[in-house]
């Protein structure tokens, strides 16, 4: 599911915002959720610093993909529950 597809009730502006503040956080999450995957792939026992740097941006990326496509959900509940009224 779509993180923008769920509005708060605020002003259109302000809900975008929120939209893209929950899926760069799912993508965040997921970015580091998927560290220990690129560490364990490591191409030889020592890489050097380009392929780490390249292969760090390749994963953000990838997490980026992934939220932007639903993710876990994690967006989406984030926005669900600043939808919900104070008590």
């Amino acid at each position: 599911m779509n993180v923008e597809a769920i509005g708060t009730g605020a002003a259109p502006a302000e809900d975008t915002k929120l939209a893209k503040a929950a899926g760069d956080f799912e993508a965040l999450l997921l970015s580091e959720l998927l560290k220990p995957l690129q560490e364990s792939a490591s191409l030889s026992d020592e890489p050097d610093a380009a392929t780490g740097t390249a292969m760090g941006m390749a994963g953000e990326q990838f997490a980026q993909a992934i939220a932007r496509r639903g993710g876990l959900g994690v967006g989406r509940l984030v926005l669900e529950a600043l939808n919900k009224p104070a008590r």
